[in-house]
């Protein structure tokens, strides 16, 4: 019965063992992953870090490309009116080079009248 004992003894002492090295790597396995989640926890932090970051910038973009819209149809509105100014100036300067020509012809008549006045004046005097 002694050895029997000793035997059942050595038996549930290979299973403590067994049971202890069975935690052990348990633990090691737990730790090894306690690891992993916190480097997960940092990379989704970063990530998140990452995505506010492009989100913000997005937003940037869309308000500066909403002020080159404004900008751009306020040039364009600026030019139009500019290219009208442009005809209208375009128009008197016609109607001041048409008035010039009748003022160069009044006054090419006005010479004869005024020469013909003193043809008929001098002829008075004599």
């Amino acid at each position: 019965m002694a050895e029997r004992v000793q035997s059942s003894t050595e038996e549930i002492h290979q299973m403590i063992e067994k049971l202890q090295q069975g935690a052990k790597r348990a633990v090691d396995s737990m730790s090894c992953s306690r690891g992993s989640a916190e480097e997960s926890v940092t990379e989704a932090e970063q990530a998140r870090e990452a995505l506010t970051c492009i989100e913000n910038s997005a937003i940037s973009i869309h308000d500066l490309s909403t002020q080159i819209a404004a900008a751009a149809e306020q040039q364009s509105a600026v030019s139009e009116e500019m290219s009208r100014n442009i005809v209208t100036i375009k128009d008197q300067s016609v109607d001041n080079a048409s008035a010039s020509q009748q003022a160069t012809v009044g006054c090419g008549d006005l010479v004869k009248t005024a020469q013909r006045l003193e043809e008929l004046t001098y002829d008075y005097d004599l």
